[in-house]
């Protein structure tokens, strides 16, 4: 487990208006994407966080998987990214029902390196069983 700077982005922005080309959650993303290039990497905060997720996927993720002999690890939203994302595992989000102002809520599905395949198959029995998916409205 290392960390180490990593530049994004390595060329000029020359949109007028900024991001004009992309919908507003692609802007949305690389405004986030600027904000990070513009740190210094990762703090000592982030650094000493490091070995705990590490552990907490090791010892944690793998070992309930492997031991339970189970094909996913089911969250709302996408709560288990950083357990996840830490230990190089696999994620997929999908729809999952609409909060009380009609935003839309997900579930994730997180897997064991090699099952690609298996997380496909459970969301997409997911969103077949459930059919919650819908066109966007863009109302305000």
């Amino acid at each position: 487990m290392y960390a180490h700077p990593t530049r994004l982005f390595d060329y000029t922005y020359e949109w007028e208006p900024p991001y004009a080309c992309f919908t507003w959650h692609i802007q949305w993303l690389l405004k986030i994407f600027l904000v990070a290039e513009a740190t210094n990497g990762i703090e000592e905060t982030e650094k000493n966080a490091l070995p705990n997720l590490a552990n907490l996927t090791l010892y944690g993720f793998e070992k309930i998987m492997l031991a339970n002999k189970l094909d996913a690890l089911v969250t709302p939203r996408a709560d288990s990214t950083p357990v996840l994302a830490i230990g190089r595992y696999l994620e997929i989000g999908v729809p999952a029902g609409f909060d009380n102002n009609g935003v839309p809520l997900g579930v994730s599905f997180g897997g064991l390196k090699g099952s690609e395949l298996k997380l496909i198959e459970i969301a997409y029995e997911f969103e077949q069983a459930t059919k919650v998916r819908k066109p966007p409205s863009f109302k305000p």
